[in-house]
């Protein structure tokens, strides 16, 4: 995490892009919810389901206590 914080902080220093843009992030984090949704539906997910939000079985009640 370290890292990110400081090529983020260098970013705006430098007037450059970050190395991991939040689309980066986004797609590397609905990886990670992949393996979370297919353990909650056992079953094979789609990366793409997970990404466009189609499949939350895992992800609702953690939105839904918050409130998002």
């Amino acid at each position: 995490m370290g890292i990110e914080l400081w090529d983020f902080a260098d970013a705006i220093r430098s007037e450059r892009a970050p190395e991991m843009d939040g689309e980066a992030g986004l797609r590397s984090k609905s990886l990670c919810m992949a393996c979370y949704e297919s353990a909650a539906l056992d079953r094979p997910v789609k990366y793409d389901d997970v990404l466009s939000g189609a499949i939350c079985e895992y992800q609702r009640p953690i939105d839904e206590y918050w409130q998002i």
